[in-house]
């Protein structure tokens, strides 16, 4: 529960949240904006759904969040990880927040999780307004995960020079599954892009800094779908 890998989470030396701190098991809002402020390493356990209509909660370094099984569940706020490290979140459900971004953002993965019903899901360098703050960081790792939007057009829109390595994918209803827009590049390899195609400029990034095993594209939706989101029980 303590280990993120792999991915680039797993680089600098690894990402083990509150691993060998104290563990907190909670089911309020004012108990769980404590349990994950400051720095100490701590393992803050959600049970059941917390509702809250607020901004968003500061988590501090060294910081596990765990659900303990799909009915735990964030609602009405969001999580801000700013200026701290070593975070895990897991197996829990956030939704009904309001729209926001992160600036800067370095050395994380993003894997297993169920986003849906949301046409702008995950937004990674989002304009050249951000540049100066963003160039040499945002290296993310983003896998298994299940992206789910009724009707939507577009799959992977690499842009504002990213390098993207995209690998075994499965998209399926979408018009333009992988396109570049104002000079984002990207190496595709072994995808299946359904009645779509990959028009995205050739990029350059052809390996990352990790070990890590594909699934055949074929093989993506049924390993992913119905396993990716919140399927950790304890």
């Amino acid at each position: 529960i303590d280990d993120a890998s792999p991915g680039y989470a797993s680089q600098n030396g690894g990402t083990t949240g509150g691993a060998g701190g104290t563990t907190t098991t909670l089911s309020s809002y004012a108990a769980f904006t404590s349990a994950v402020s400051g720095d100490k390493a701590k393992v803050v356990v959600v049970k059941g759904t917390i509702t809250k209509t607020a901004d968003q909660v500061r988590v501090g370094s060294n910081t596990s969040i765990i659900g303990t099984n799909s009915n735990a569940i964030l609602e009405n706020f969001g999580l801000l990880v700013k200026e701290a490290s070593n975070v895990i979140i897991r197996s829990l459900g956030v939704r009904k927040v309001k729209t926001d971004n992160g600036n800067a953002i370095d050395i994380l993965t993003v894997s297993n999780p169920f986003l849906h019903d949301h046409y702008k899901a995950s937004l990674i360098g989002h304009s050249d307004n951000n540049k100066a703050e963003d160039t040499g960081h945002l290296h993310i790792t983003q896998n298994n995960n299940y992206y789910y939007f009724l009707n939507v057009n577009d799959g992977i829109n690499t842009r504002q020079g990213v390098q993207v390595l995209i690998e075994s994918n499965a998209f399926v209803g979408s018009k333009e599954p992988l396109y570049s827009t104002d000079s984002g590049y990207a190496v595709a390899n072994g995808n299946d892009f359904g009645d779509g195609s990959n028009s995205a400029l050739a990029g350059t990034l052809k390996s990352a800094p990790y070990s890590y095993t594909l699934l055949c594209s074929v093989k993506v939706q049924s390993a992913v779908v119905g396993t990716a989101g919140q399927t950790l029980t304890f």
